[in-house]
């Protein structure tokens, strides 16, 4: 029996309470671009310890919040459920200035995303909307460049949306010590086997790092041609085409009709157009155990990172995407290289729900 990784119990302060070694199951997720999740299982009599929007830390990029506690008199047990910290997000929405229909920016990602979370969280008009302790990390203006327009969105899916096309992820570090909760974003390292600048990863079998492998590849919610309609009605009506640059003739072509009527230009319609395409792409992803034998989490790679995979065809470049650790009978760290995949599931739901017409 391995010993238990300890925890320590914050409150909603941030100011320390308890640690605890003492559970027989923990998990939990970190995501690249959205609120990973955690688990743990733990004798009822530390009850006590567990509230609601108390913080289970780890270490400065591994902290949760606690959103569920469930007492199980007849196990004597508790089962406490929540979020990684950067879900925080999900409280706050984007709410244009005054005067003006949206939050509008042409910028890198970092710079979009840094923008909307300062305008809502950190330094809002209403200061009855901050987010007590949320600091912004120094912009580094890294990303590639886009333009965003934003009006009553969900702030956490912003994030996820706007890191996802610039090619970033998105994080909140806590900083126990001075009681800070950091906003900052992911840029991750290339660690593939086709660059020379940076320590090569790799995981296969040969080199006895991996198992229990699962791929995947899904063609079935697959855009590549955009026909995105702005403001106007009928043959009046603005509508512009968006593709992502693959073959888009016979049968490769996968048309999307994209409803932007809230949009007044064509920038900003386009722009649309390539955040949807970024939800629609080939999901291809791989899920397999990691075992440190010669490439150290945290050391030599990391969330975000891009990694050589050995598949069944040969060696693909893909960056990691989630880290799962478990800690139960013995450590086990598991990775998704690729598209998350319930990340996948919520996009393909949501565009289960887009206009199939323009009117």
């Amino acid at each position: 029996m391995m010993e238990r990784r300890l925890i320590k119990i914050l409150k909603d302060d941030l100011s320390f309470l308890t640690s605890i070694r003492a559970y027989s199951s923990f998990y939990f997720e970190r995501n690249l671009t959205a609120p990973g999740e955690f688990q743990i299982v733990l004798g009822i009599k530390y009850a006590e310890y567990f509230k609601e929007d108390y913080y289970i830390y780890l270490s400065r990029k591994k902290a949760f919040i606690i959103e569920n506690v469930v007492e199980d008199e007849k196990k004597n047990t508790i089962v406490v459920r929540g979020k990684d910290v950067k879900s925080i997000l999900n409280r706050r929405i984007t709410i244009p200035p005054a005067g003006q229909a949206y939050q509008t920016l042409t910028a890198n990602g970092e710079t979009l995303i840094k923008n909307l979370v300062n305008l809502n969280c950190v330094n809002p008009v209403d200061t009855t909307r901050v987010i007590p302790g949320l600091v912004m990390a120094t912009n580094q203006n890294r990303g590639e460049t886009a333009l965003w327009n934003s009006r009553y969105k969900n702030l956490a899916k912003e994030a996820e949306n706007i890191t996802t096309l610039t090619g970033l992820g998105w994080t909140v570090e806590v900083d126990q010590v001075n009681r800070q909760l950091i906003f900052d974003v992911i840029q991750g390292v290339d660690r593939s086997h086709g660059q020379s600048i940076n320590s090569p990863v790799t995981f296969s079998k040969k080199f006895k790092n991996m198992k229990n492998a699962l791929r995947s590849v899904n063609t079935g919610n697959y855009k590549n041609y955009a026909y995105v309609a702005g403001q106007g009605e009928g043959a009046a009506r603005e509508v512009v085409t968006v593709t992502n640059g693959d073959d888009i003739s016979g049968l490769k072509r996968r048309e999307l009709v994209v409803d932007a009527r809230d949009l007044s230009t064509t920038d900003g319609l386009f722009s649309r157009g390539n955040t949807k395409l970024t939800e629609t792409v080939i999901v291809k992803n791989s899920e397999m155990e990691i075992t440190n034998n010669n490439f150290i989490y945290e050391e030599d790679w990391d969330l975000g990172d891009i990694v050589t995979v050995q598949t069944s065809t040969g060696y693909e470049s893909q960056r990691v995407t989630e880290v799962r650790e478990i800690y139960e009978a013995a450590e086990t760290i598991e990775i998704t290289t690729g598209n998350p995949s319930k990340t996948v599931a919520a996009k393909i739901k949501e565009i289960s729900t887009e206009t199939n017409e323009i009117v």
